[in-house]
């Protein structure tokens, strides 16, 4: 479960910052209020927390809404190769620390 552990915290930190470059500059502060949740063994969640002033996340306004720029998707499907050869790659090839 270690080197589990250590390959999705490792792949989290790839798909977080993919994320963060995808995001469209022109929404604040959004581009930086990408955060990896740790607490949970085997899991990894990456959310957005930025939303607008009626408190609704922006990343699903700008994924879902009608004058959105879907790109969430679009990121997550582009890395799932490399992510899952991180996930790989740490518990092949990782050490036990």
């Amino acid at each position: 479960y270690t080197s589990v552990d250590r390959g999705l915290d490792k792949a989290a930190q790839a798909m977080e910052q993919a994320l963060e470059a995808a995001t469209p500059t022109e929404t604040g502060k959004t581009k930086d209020s990408w955060e990896i949740d740790f607490k949970y063994k085997n899991v990894r969640y990456i959310n957005n927390t930025s939303v607008n002033e009626n408190g609704i996340p922006i990343v699903n306004l700008l994924e879902f809404g009608s004058k959105g720029k879907p790109f969430v998707r679009r990121v997550v499907q582009a890395e799932e190769e490399n992510i899952i050869n991180i996930i790989k790659g740490e518990i092949e090839h990782g050490k036990t620390q």
